[in-house]
């Protein structure tokens, strides 16, 4: 039902836009409306995807990381490679802190950071990945991980985000059993709940 509405509700929005003569670039929850919806209107799709292919340099990078799986999901290829190139290219590595983005295009806030930026970079980038275990990929997540280190994330979605997207992608990474390490005191094996008592 939910989807439906927004189907109804974007084909309004984008109506209304070309009665009044507006600009028909898609505005960020255009973008993000595209990339869940499963049923858009093709003319409203159409427009958008050329629009925002034409207003390419105006994007953030969570705009043109989005703008990779938008336009990947409507099979344009071309111009998703295209935004994916443009995303890698403003990133930054350094030793021991990752890849990261250090540009104003990259938007940063006091409650989220530059969290969902990464977060769609890394999507982006994913979505165009052969390897298991790409090295660009881990060192985009090493950013994550040394950000949580050092930062109290104030938004709990950004950490459930982060915790959904390291534990689906790397499966080899994923939580397994932990083993349990064997104490031994005098050559004799203690048992963990003794050590308490």
């Amino acid at each position: 039902k939910a989807l439906k509405y927004l189907d109804k509700y974007e084909l309004k929005e984008y109506n209304w836009r070309k009665k009044n003569k507006m600009p028909l670039v898609p505005y960020n929850d255009d973008i993000r409306y595209l990339s869940i919806s499963t049923n858009p209107d093709k003319e409203m799709t159409d427009t958008y995807l050329r629009e925002l292919n034409k207003d390419f340099k105006n994007l953030t990078i969570f705009g043109r990381s989005e703008g990779v799986l938008i336009m990947k999901k409507f099979g344009r290829e071309k111009e998703a490679k295209r935004f994916l190139e443009s995303v890698k290219e403003y990133t930054m590595f350094k030793e021991g802190f990752g890849r990261y983005f250090a540009t104003d295009l990259a938007y940063y806030s006091w409650m989220d950071y530059r969290i969902p930026t990464q977060l769609a970079a890394m999507r982006a980038v994913q979505s165009y990945s052969t390897k298991e275990h790409d090295p660009f990929l881990l060192d985009m997540q090493l950013w994550l991980l040394r950000q949580k280190q050092t930062q109290v994330w104030q938004n709990p979605i950004n950490a459930l985000d982060v915790a959904d997207f390291l534990l689906t992608t790397n499966r080899s990474e994923s939580l397994h059993e932990v083993t349990t390490p064997t104490l031994t005191l005098d050559g004799k094996s203690v048992v963990q709940d003794s050590i308490y008592t």
